[in-house]
């Protein structure tokens, strides 16, 4: 009898240890844009699905308040060629959080609440929903950072399956072209869920 949809394990010692040896290399994804984006800040949760070679299969960012979808695709890229020994029991699923704070001297963007951008989306709702067609039950949650002429500075989508990375890529085209009431002098920054 075999058992279908089952997935193997990789021991936690293994996993710690190609997890911190790599977290430099992730982390100077986010120092390269922070420096264009001096304000960029967050967390990013990395889903990494890892074959039976110890190689990784595909990487996801399942979680993402960063705001910067070139930080996020940098961080994924490097992931996809971490190497892990070979799991016991066939395919294995690592996930691990990194958080990512600016410096102590920069300016945090300003928050606002998700409805200063309601106005937006129901403008753009037919464009998200061409986004998203295709795409079962996935619910993208997105980080937007607002420049103070109210233009998108930066924007970010977490990625809920492999199969809605081409949708979380054209949620951030189409997010990064909207005009946005200013939110004042500074940038500012918001999530919002978008179906």
């Amino acid at each position: 009898m075999t058992i279908e949809g089952q997935l193997g394990t990789l021991p936690q010692g293994v996993v710690s240890r190609v997890v911190r040896d790599a977290t430099d290399s992730l982390a100077e994804c986010y120092t390269r844009r922070h420096q264009a984006l001096p304000f960029l800040s967050g967390a990013i949760t990395l889903k990494l699905r890892v074959g039976s070679d110890g190689a990784v299969r595909y990487a996801l960012p399942i979680e993402s308040t960063l705001g910067d979808r070139e930080t996020e695709r940098c961080m994924v890229e490097r992931a996809q060629a971490l190497r892990f020994t070979e799991p016991c029991g066939g395919e294995a699923e690592v996930t691990f959080p990194l958080e990512l704070e600016a410096s102590s001297d920069a300016r945090p963007a300003t928050p606002i609440p998700a409805s200063r951008l309601d106005a937006a989306l129901r403008e753009h709702r037919a464009a998200v929903a061409r986004c998203t067609s295709g795409v079962q039950s996935a619910t993208f949650r997105v980080t937007v950072y607002v420049t103070p002429e109210g233009r998108v500075a930066a924007s970010g989508t977490s990625i809920p399956s492999p199969e809605a990375v081409s949708a979380a890529d054209c949620i951030t085209r189409e997010v990064n072209g909207w005009r946005l009431p200013s939110p004042g002098s500074w940038y500012a920054r918001t999530t919002l869920d978008l179906h």
